[in-house]
């Protein structure tokens, strides 16, 4: 499970690097490289809180968090057309911005190019909080699928007003964090946008293929089925590019419609496929949920996430929030 983790925050979260040395030349800095340099604790902020409710219309007034650790947003052309993914964007976002704090605490970006982060190592469904006797408890598996459902549909704590709601965070587990290896992936500023590049030796040095249920080569091959392989050498020879913005103590790292419009093309019509070995491989006690799934996504097959790209999309966005410690 360790290497398991590692490799998803390598993989999803940017804890890669390949440094471009020059030991012996001494470059100064750039400023904009001296302001995203230090360290960046994951945002722990709710998504959404609900405020009072208005007596006219039976209706909870809901705040919405500027900065939860991810969110998605997939925004319609029209909303008469359907289907469109503003139910994607909602559940998405409630249950991304739980997990992916139970994974990584923070990423720090050296000024000498180096990226590195802290992450947990272990099985992340291990402990719930019992606020009956104020207690840390082990999940039981059977309670996984409640847990799971809880986070999609949201958040129940209040606030009065929005500036309260934006300073609501979850509960985060008590985690030891460790640090990911050194030397895995570099960053820069490249075009505008900050560039992540990996060093696929020293990663697949991490993840050795003898006493290990990840296999780095199998995912390397997996990648390069799904995307192709020109795309995917074109990512690890020049970088992986993510947009960014400084807003207050805050710094957003993020893709848009236009950046993922070529991946796009190539995963969606393999959905289909993807969804049937996912539906497969669902444990026995979790199956009888599964054909709720699409409904709650407000889809009626997995298909119609391309007819939605294709047809109805406006807006679309993938973003991580940090804040400085």
């Amino acid at each position: 499970m360790k290497k398991l983790n590692l490799l998803l925050v390598l993989a999803g979260m940017f804890a890669f690097s390949a440094c471009d040395d020059d030991s012996n030349k001494v470059k100064p800095v750039d400023p904009e490289v001296s302001a995203l340099s230090g360290t960046w604790n994951l945002s722990l902020q709710v998504p959404y809180a609900v405020g009072e409710m208005d007596p006219d219309t039976w209706e909870f007034e809901r705040f919405v968090n500027p900065y939860p650790s991810i969110s998605l947003e997939w925004t319609a052309k029209s909303d008469t057309i359907t289907p469109n993914a503003d139910n994607l964007s909602l559940l998405g976002t409630n249950l991304l911005s739980k997990l992916l704090p139970e994974v990584v605490h923070s990423i720090t970006l050296s000024e000498n190019g180096e990226l590195t982060a802290e992450y947990y190592p272990s099985p992340i469904f291990n402990q719930m909080w019992d606020s009956s006797d104020g207690t840390w408890k082990p999940v039981e598996e059977s309670a996984l699928m409640t847990w799971m459902a809880s986070a999609l549909l949201g958040s129940s704590l209040e606030a009065d007003n929005a500036e309260e709601a934006q300073k609501l965070e979850y509960p985060l587990y008590p985690r030891t964090w460790e640090n990911a290896p050194s030397g895995l992936v570099s960053w820069s500023l490249k075009d505008g946008m900050v560039n992540l590049k990996l060093d696929m030796e020293a990663i697949k040095a991490q993840i050795p293929a003898d006493g290990s249920s990840v296999s780095f080569d199998a995912v390397i091959a997996m990648l390069s089925g799904f995307l192709g392989e020109d795309k995917l050498n074109d990512l690890l020879e020049n970088g992986i590019p993510l947009k960014y913005k400084m807003e207050s103590d805050v710094l957003t790292l993020y893709i848009d419609k236009e950046m993922v419009a070529p991946y796009m093309e190539v995963l969606l019509p393999l959905l289909p496929g993807l969804w049937e070995m996912a539906m497969s491989a669902v444990p026995a006690d979790m199956a009888p949920l599964m054909p709720m799934l699409l409904p709650m996504l407000g889809l009626e097959k997995i298909e119609d996430l391309q007819t939605i790209w294709e047809r109805n999309t406006d807006k679309f966005e993938i973003a991580l929030h940090f804040k400085r410690p």
